[in-house]
C-alpha cells in the first residue's frame, strides 16, 4: 500500500469506531466536517481540488473507469469520451491535481505521456464512506427502536 493511502487511513482509522459519545467523538477529532476535511488533505495533498469534486463530473467518472482498466494516453482518453484534446486536458489536469490520476513519460517518447489510476487515492475516501454507512445504520436501527417502542405504549 501506498504512504498516501496508509496516512490515509491512519488519519480514518480512529473513526471508524464510533466513540461512546459525542463529546469523546469531538475530543478525537472524529466529526464528520473534520474526517472531510482531513480526509481532503491526506489523500490530495493539495487544499485545490477535493476528490469527491473531482468525481462529480461525469465525464471524469468515465476517464476514472477507463484507466481502471488500464493506462492510456489523452488523446485515447478524449477520442474515447468524444471531447477535444483541450477539453480532456482540463479535466485530466483537475484528476491529477485531486490525486486520482498520475501521469508518467514514457522511456522512449518524452512527448508521451501516459496516464493511470492511482488506486491509493481513493481507499481514504472509502474509508470514510464506510464510516458514513455504518453511523447511517447506527441512527437508523436507533429510529427503529424508538418507533417500535412508541408502538407498543399506544397499543
Amino acid at each position: 500500500m501506498g504512504q498516501v493511502a496508509g496516512a490515509a487511513l491512519q488519519s480514518v482509522k480512529r473513526c471508524l469506531i464510533r466513540p461512546a459519545d459525542d463529546e469523546s467523538a469531538d475530543q478525537l477529532g472524529c466529526r464528520g466536517e473534520h474526517i472531510l476535511t482531513e480526509l481532503h488533505l491526506t489523500v490530495n495533498n493539495s487544499p485545490s481540488v477535493d476528490v469527491f469534486e473531482a468525481l462529480s463530473d461525469p465525464t471524469r467518472r468515465h476517464v476514472v473507469q477507463l484507466l481502471g482498466k488500464r493506462p492510456h494516453r489523452a488523446g485515447e482518453l478524449a477520442e474515447a469520451a468524444g471531447l477535444s484534446q483541450p477539453a480532456m486536458s482540463r479535466h485530466l489536469r483537475i484528476l491529477l491535481t485531486s490525486g486520482i490520476v498520475e501521469d508518467e513519460r514514457i522511456p522512449e517518447d518524452a512527448r508521451v505521456r501516459l496516464f493511470k489510476l492511482q488506486p491509493e487515492s481513493l481507499v481514504a475516501m472509502q474509508a470514510f464512506l464506510d464510516q458514513l454507512q455504518a453511523e447511517w445504520r447506527t441512527q437508523l436501527g436507533s429510529f427503529k427502536q424508538h418507533v417500535e417502542e412508541k408502538s407498543r405504549w399506544q397499543a
